[in-house]
């Protein structure tokens, strides 16, 4: 349990900034980025509001019943409302969906690595591969929230100087 909620004790500014990670990662900002780039702004215009309404509801009427029921996965909500076979089968379910979401995330990031610094983008893969279980394995889930946290707080700049440069342009 410590290991996959950081011992359930993270600050708000923790929560917030892994939580935005995890929503608005790399591979959502890569697609978005490119989606505008090919179609304009005006066809992602919507999608940050998609995303953010989410949040704010699950947020405001999901979170707290969830988080005194100590839970960690959506598959243990599912056992203790419905028993260890509907544990199983959405476990089963939503398996191939993390694998997927997390080999964008790998191949978004291999793919920064390989724009910047001209790495083989399967080599990239495979560099990003490696840190990213080695820092869960050293450190949990807090070395995670950590580096979350470094990585919005540099997107947040970043969105904003780009904006200041637009709004001046």
């Amino acid at each position: 349990a410590d290991f996959l909620v950081s011992g359930r004790k993270l600050s708000t500014f923790f929560a917030s900034t892994t939580l935005f990670a995890t929503w608005f990662g790399a591979g959502t900002l890569l697609t978005a980025t490119d989606a505008i780039y090919y179609h304009g702004l005006a066809f992602t215009a919507l999608e940050p509001f998609g995303a953010g309404s989410c949040l704010l509801i699950a947020g405001l009427f999901f979170a707290r019943p969830l988080w005194q029921l100590q839970i960690l996965t959506v598959p243990d909500l599912f056992a203790l409302k419905f028993g260890k076979t509907a544990e199983l089968v959405s476990a089963i379910l939503l398996i191939p969906g993390y694998f997927g979401w997390i080999a964008v995330q790998i191949t978004a990031l291999a793919g920064i690595i390989h724009l910047f610094f001209g790495v083989p983008v399967i080599v990239g893969m495979i560099v990003v591969t490696t840190f990213a279980i080695t820092l869960a394995c050293l450190g949990g889930m807090w070395s995670v929230v950590l580096t979350d946290s470094v990585q919005m707080v540099f997107v947040g700049v970043v969105i904003i100087v780009l904006a200041v440069v637009v709004i001046k342009a």
